[in-house]
């Protein structure tokens, strides 16, 4: 939702209320696209919450003449792959001790009277997957995966808004498909 300049001006000199206005307008962006690069709400809250406050420590940087948006985007960005970058490992241990801890529970029976259920289980499981996959990927792939198919941005709009080559951008979309299909046992 776009602010006014004036409002960006005012928050840019360091107005609390005209940032708290910043925040109600872009905050579900940012929020957003936080979720989808760690797959925890809370640890989403808490990166949204991180972007902010770097946003106003360097709100003097941003040109009031421009669109915001992408300024935003570009900020939260790198700063989401900054920080989650210093989490992959963290990241990985808890994906194998998930993942011990379903090898050690064992395989439920099926119900066979609940073919729905089962069909539910089988999306879910694949859903869960798909989520250990992305959270294996580099912060870099997250980040493009995130901001083409859940924010629906072209690769011209990702790298006008993340400052990277056309080609960059392409190629770490390429890549990251490639890692998911071979995590998640298809063809590269």
């Amino acid at each position: 939702m776009p602010l006014t300049r004036s409002v960006l001006r005012r928050a840019r000199r360091g107005d609390e209320r005209a940032f708290a206005e910043v925040v109600n307008a872009y905050g579900g962006l940012v929020l957003n696209l936080a979720y989808r690069m760690v797959r925890d709400r809370q640890d989403a809250e808490d990166l949204a919450q991180e972007v902010f406050l770097r946003v106003f420590r360097a709100f003097d940087r941003y040109d009031p003449e421009r669109p915001f948006a992408p300024w935003l985007r570009r900020v939260a960005t790198n700063l989401m792959i900054n920080l989650t970058s210093a989490k992959k490992h963290r990241m990985r241990r808890q994906t194998a001790s998930l993942d011990s801890f379903k090898d050690a529970a064992g395989e439920l029976p099926a119900d066979r009277d609940a073919p729905e259920a089962a069909d539910s289980a089988v999306r879910s499981e694949r859903a869960e997957r798909l989520n250990y996959a992305i959270l294996a990927l580099k912060p870099e792939y997250r980040a493009i995966l995130a901001l083409h198919y859940y924010e629906g941005l072209s690769y011209e709009r990702i790298a006008e808004d993340l400052s990277l080559p056309l080609g960059t951008v392409k190629n770490r979309l390429f890549r990251a498909r490639e890692h998911l299909a071979r995590a998640l046992g298809g063809e590269p």
